[in-house]
C-alpha cells in the first residue's frame, strides 16, 4: 500500500473518520470526539503556516490517525483475498467498510467467502494466555528510549512474546512462564491456520519504541515488522497507561528549534489528556470495542508504540542505504553484536 505523502493533505479541506449515529446515538459524545479531531487539525494548520522550516516539515505529526488520506493499493489475487478476509472479519467499523468496498471492486473476478479462522484462533490463544500472563504492566521510563537487538534462538518464545504484547503492550511486570502442556495446547491451536505476521520470525529481532510515522516509513521498505498497536486485539487502555509526555515521539531535528518543539509538546500533551478522558466517558455510550476503535483515530501520527522488526543478514545490510532517522544508531547495535556488520 502506498499512502499519499502527508504534506499534500489539503489544509483547507481536511476530512476525518466520524462516528456513525448507529454506533453512538449520544450526540454529545460524538461532538466531543469531533472536537478533539478538529483541535488536532487546527494545531496542524497552525504549525504548517509557521515561517519556521521545521514547524512546516513536521506539522503532519500533529494530525490524528483518523485523518482521511489517499492510498494506492496494488495486490495480486492471493493478497486480495487475504486482505479482504482480514478486513471483513475485523471488529472495526472502518476495516469492515474497506473490506466491503474491495469485495465490490473484485467480486466479478473472484468469489469471496470470508474465512475468519485466523481471527478466531488468535482470540482463543489470547484467552488462554491471559490466564498465564502477568495482570500488571511494567512501565520502563528509560527503556522507551533504547533499542534492543538480539538473535532469535527460540522461535516459540518469540511468537508467544508477540501475543503477550497484545495483552501488555508496554511489557509485563512478571516474566511469562509456560510449560510443556501449555506449548502442546498452543501448538495445536496455531497449527489450524496461518496466523500472519504475529507468528513470523527471522534470524534476529530489533525491538523498541517508534512513532507511527517512523513505522509507516519502515513498512514502505517492505519490512517484516510486528506492531501490537495495529492489531484490534491490543489492550488500548494499557497502551495509553503512561505519562502523556511518554506517549509520543518527535524527531531529533526539532531539538534545533526549541520553541517549536515546546509548542508541539504542549499541544500534544493536551490532546492526550482529552483523548484519555474521551475514552473513559465514551464507554458509557457505545460498546467497548467501538470506543477502542475510535480512540485510536484520535491519536496523533507521532504516537509512540512498541515494535519488533525481524531481520536477516540481507535486511541488515539493506538498512545501511535507507534514509531513516535511527539508521546510524541501529547500525551501531548491529556491529556491536557482530563485526560482520561493521562498515569499513
Amino acid at each position: 500500500m502506498k499512502l499519499r505523502d502527508w504534506k499534500y493533505i489539503d489544509r483547507q479541506r481536511t476530512y476525518f473518520v466520524r462516528i456513525p449515529k448507529q454506533v453512538a446515538t449520544n450526540i454529545d459524545i460524538r461532538k466531543e470526539y469531533e472536537s478533539i479531531q478538529l483541535k488536532s487539525i487546527s494545531n496542524y494548520r497552525k504549525a504548517l503556516s509557521s515561517k519556521n522550516v521545521n514547524s512546516k516539515k513536521y506539522s503532519h505529526l500533529l494530525l490524528p490517525l483518523g485523518i482521511q488520506n489517499r492510498a494506492a493499493i496494488s495486490l495480486d489475487i492471493k493478497e486480495n483475498i487475504n486482505l479482504i478476509n482480514t478486513l471483513l472479519c475485523s471488529d472495526m467499523v472502518v476495516e469492515n467498510q474497506l473490506g466491503d468496498m474491495f469485495e465490490m471492486v473484485i467480486k466479478s473476478d473472484i468469489n469471496i467467502s470470508p474465512d475468519c479462522d485466523r481471527r478466531t484462533i488468535i482470540k482463543e490463544i489470547l484467552e488462554y494466555l491471559s490466564e498465564l500472563v502477568s495482570k500488571e504492566q511494567k512501565f520502563e521510563n528509560e527503556g522507551m528510549s533504547k533499542f534492543r537487538f538480539k538473535y532469535v534462538n527460540d522461535i516459540v518464545e518469540q511468537v508467544i512474546s508477540n501475543f503477550e504484547l497484545l495483552i501488555n503492550p508496554l511489557g509485563s511486570k512478571y516474566e511469562l512462564e509456560f510449560d510443556y502442556n501449555d506449548q502442546v495446547y498452543l501448538g495445536n491451536l496455531m497449527s489450524k491456520t496461518d496466523l500472519g505476521v504475529i507468528s513470523k520470525s527471522k534470524g534476529s529481532v530489533l525491538s523498541g519504541y517508534l512513532s507511527l510515522a517512523h513505522i509507516l516509513e519502515l513498512l514502505s521498505f517492505d519490512s517484516q515488522i510486528f506492531i501490537p498497536f495495529l492489531s484490534d486485539f491490543v489492550d488500548i487502555d494499557k497502551e495509553l497507561n503512561r505519562p502523556n509526555r511518554k506517549s509520543f515521539l518527535l524527531p531529533k531535528e526539532l531539538d534545533g528549534s526549541p520553541d517549536i518543539k515546546k509548542e508541539f509538546i504542549k499541544n500534544l500533551t493536551e490532546i492526550y489528556s482529552e483523548i484519555k478522558e474521551w475514552r473513559k466517558n465514551s464507554k458509557e455510550y457505545m460498546s467497548d470495542e467501538m470506543s477502542k476503535e475510535f480512540t485510536r483515530y484520535l491519536l496523533p501520527i507521532c504516537h509512540m508504540t512498541r515494535f519488533n522488526l525481524y531481520l536477516d543478514v540481507n535486511d541488515i545490510f539493506a538498512l545501511r542505504n535507507r534514509p531513516f532517522e535511527y539508521r546510524d544508531e541501529w547500525m551501531k547495535l548491529f556491529y556491536q553484536k557482530d563485526p560482520l556488520f561493521k562498515k569499513s
